[in-house]
């Protein structure tokens, strides 16, 4: 599974001590690295992005030795799941994706998968599920044109809620003032991590897959959340509400019958369905073994 770090501080700060820790799971997630970071001077972000191993990588080597000020970073190392060889040596298909809404660059990453995601307008240029959703969020967006965080995390939540139950979603967003971040609905499934630090009146948010260094000091992010941060601290959190989709897909047992609305809502994909009776009859040898 990829993995994300997410970084925002109160004011520019070097992140490459960070970036040198993160850099070390490219070795389990050897198909691409990516990062993206505003350095706090009112100018769009620098997108590096390279389909090889951050482990191997000169790049993210450099990158992870040299104190480079940033406000807002975004990072990410692929293990990729697309079919075919091109696939995974494609520089299209590393993270973080950075579109443009209006006149704000926005850069997004994702860990997991998403089924289904169909951009209205944007077409993706690489073939990841990640960067379909980004799109497909990017078309909101744009016609929604939200102004203040509330009304952009109100836009981000209708797309994200639609994606639920029909994939795994974990996802880092910002759009140069907020860091917004987000982990699956399903606990079990893996999340997100973040820690909130304050010294010599600086402040610093650190999201990523696991915690990175040290367990102490970390919390899991509420899973179906989304988060807003800014200038190092969480501001904002608000509940991703599950859109349904009209996809549903039923065990046998409930064949024939009329289904609940708790039967709509629970399966949105056939994935979905299989994932949860592989996992019931896990937990069923578990159960008699014991």
């Amino acid at each position: 599974m990829c993995q994300l770090l997410g970084v925002s501080f109160s004011e520019p700060r070097p992140f490459n001590k960070l970036f040198a820790e993160f850099r070390k799971r490219g070795e389990s997630n050897p198909h691409a690295w990516g990062i993206a970071y505003w350095a706090g001077d009112g100018h769009g972000p620098a997108v590096i992005r390279e389909a090889r191993a951050a482990h191997e990588s000169p790049l993210a080597a450099a990158l992870a030795s040299e104190s480079v000020p940033a406000t807002i970073v975004i990072g990410h190392v692929r293990f990729g799941t697309t079919s075919g060889g091109w696939s995974l040596r494609s520089t299209a298909n590393a993270h973080p994706f950075l579109f443009r809404v209006g006149e704000t660059d926005w850069v997004g990453a994702h860990n997991g998968y998403v089924r289904r995601a169909e951009p209205r307008f944007r077409r993706p240029e690489g073939t990841t599920d990640s960067e379909a959703f980004f799109c497909t969020l990017a078309d909101e967006l744009e016609i929604s044109k939200p102004l203040l965080v509330e009304n952009k995390m109100e836009v981000i939540c209708q797309v994200a809620g639609k994606f639920t139950h029909s994939g795994k979603l974990n996802f880092l967003l910002s759009d140069g003032t907020h860091l917004f971040f987000s982990a699956n609905h399903r606990a079990e499934a893996g999340g997100l991590y973040f820690r909130e630090v304050e010294r010599s009146g600086q402040r610093a948010l650190v999201v990523a897959t696991r915690p990175l260094f040290t367990d102490r000091g970390w919390k899991k992010a509420e899973p179906g959340w989304l988060y807003a941060a800014r200038d190092g601290r969480v501001v904002r959190k608000r509940l991703i509400a599950p859109v349904f989709t009209g996809i549903t897909v039923f065990s046998r047992e409930t064949q024939g019958k009329k289904p609940s609305v708790e039967g709509v809502y629970r399966h949105r994909s056939y994935i979905d369905y299989l994932e949860e009776e592989i996992n019931r009859s896990k937990r069923k040898q578990v159960a008699n073994f014991r």
